[in-house]
């Protein structure tokens, strides 16, 4: 955190109590908080699938040899469920979807 009043800066994780005072006037934007990055350093989880679309398929592709199986739940942006279709048991999965131009949320459930 940076009072811009008086220029002092500290770090609220390391210290997270700071007294200041302040008069009438005074700039209501007088402190900039700024934030660090979130997850730096762990290890991020890798997805054996990836999910794709084009023209008005869904595609959901195995990145190994083993092929999914599961759910695939399609959702309209009010959280309406709109089409729910098993993998095929192929490494691509297509999906064709005869609905609106749009956002669409697809859930995939998959065990291999």
């Amino acid at each position: 955190m940076n009072d811009l009043k008086t220029g002092a800066s500290q770090d609220l994780t390391l210290n997270p109590v700071y007294t200041f005072t302040s008069a009438e006037g005074d700039n209501p934007n007088r402190f900039l908080i700024t934030f660090s990055h979130v997850g730096i350093g762990e290890n991020p989880i890798t997805q054996p699938i990836s999910l794709y679309t084009a023209g008005n398929s869904v595609y959901i592709s195995s990145k190994t040899d083993a092929a999914p199986e599961g759910e695939v739940y399609i959702y309209n942006m009010i959280g309406q469920l709109i089409m729910q279709q098993k993998l095929s048991g192929d490494n691509i999965t297509k999906i064709s979807m005869n609905t609106s131009i749009g956002y669409y949320q697809v859930k995939v459930i998959y065990v291999y």
